[in-house]
């Protein structure tokens, strides 16, 4: 087994069919066939299934594919690795984002890396935080901004900020003041993402700890955009943070009421493996997420309390306004 052949295979795999492959990776469609025929003997497993529509992985190729990634990254982080000490900061980096939190961070991430280091390629993946801890730690990201850590035994931390969940609800619904027990949720149609993600895990693990049962979720939406756009047409209530309604609590087509008794916080950091050394480019990233992060809770676009790694630049102090659309105010 060779890397070339781990090339070929992930292509493979990436493109859904031999034919595609070949194409992509320009080499004759017999001779990439004759390369997996030689890794299915070695390995001693099928490693695809061939069918009308192209190649499905077996078991065994999924396994292999998952290897096949982490290898291919390292060697690539080691070139980088040696390159580090020659010119300006280069590379690839890849970080992922949870959807709640790429809303507002995607834009003044991706364009404060173009402009100081405008040799790196960024490879930004948004998607619930579930699966962004099992690519972490698979090695298919190279950093991601998590919530909740607890099993941190192979990842470093950084922590960055402690937000809240709050009732997300149509403008119309029927409900007043600007927050409501946790315990009074029961009564509430809610639409929240599926389990095992972050958001739903932590509202299952506080009503069994406050209610003694499993919230009342009407649906499960993993799209966020989808997500508001259902509360917005009143069919049910959500929990998200403040950071990932701006808009919407702005235009008055979505209403914010705080969660007491008890507040649902998040701990937000930035994880990386600790198995494997960062390049500099990677460390790159890490500042300017550090950066990046601090303004946007300075400006008051990610609420909360911010961790002293975060570099905050003139943070005004916040208040919530009175109105029940809550947004945040300067003092």
């Amino acid at each position: 087994m060779d890397l070339r052949q781990l090339r070929y295979f992930t292509a493979i795999a990436r493109e859904g069919s031999l034919t595609a492959a070949a194409r992509y990776l320009r080499i004759a469609q017999p001779a990439l066939s004759q390369h997996v025929l030689a890794l299915e003997r070695e390995l001693g497993a099928r490693l695809l299934e061939r069918g009308p529509r192209g190649v499905r992985l077996t078991e065994s190729g999924k396994t292999l594919l998952q290897h096949a990634l982490v290898v291919l990254q390292d060697i690539e982080r080691a070139r980088e690795a040696i390159s580090d000490s020659r010119g300006a900061v280069a590379g690839h980096v890849a970080i992922g984002l949870p959807t709640t939190v790429a809303t507002f961070l995607g834009v003044p991430l991706l364009r404060a890396a173009f402009t100081e280091y405008p040799q790196l390629t960024v490879r930004l993946v948004e998607s619930h935080s579930g699966f962004l801890h099992e690519w972490l730690e698979a090695g298919r990201l190279d950093l991601a901004i998590l919530f909740n850590v607890t099993d941190a035994e192979r990842l470093d931390l950084t922590p960055l900020i402690v937000d809240e969940l709050y009732l997300i609800s149509s403008a119309d619904a029927a409900l007043h003041g600007n927050e409501i027990r946790f315990v009074d949720l029961s009564q509430l149609d809610l639409l929240m993402s599926s389990q095992p993600h972050g958001l739903r895990r932590q509202l299952d693990d506080t009503a069994f700890l406050v209610c003694g049962k499993a919230a009342r979720v009407k649906a499960e939406i993993n799209a966020l955009t989808t997500l508001k756009s259902m509360v917005e047409a009143g069919l049910g209530h959500t929990l998200l943070p403040l950071a990932a309604v701006r808009r919407e609590l702005a235009a008055g087509t979505l209403v914010a009421r705080r969660i007491i008794n008890p507040v649902i916080e998040r701990h937000a950091a930035l994880v990386s493996s600790s198995r494997r050394p960062q390049t500099r480019a990677q460390r790159a990233m890490v500042d300017i997420v550090r950066d990046v992060c601090g303004q946007v809770i300075a400006d008051g676009v990610w609420p909360g309390v911010p961790k002293p790694h975060v570099h905050l630049r003139q943070a005004p102090c916040l208040k919530p306004s009175s109105r029940p659309g809550r947004k945040l105010e300067p003092a």
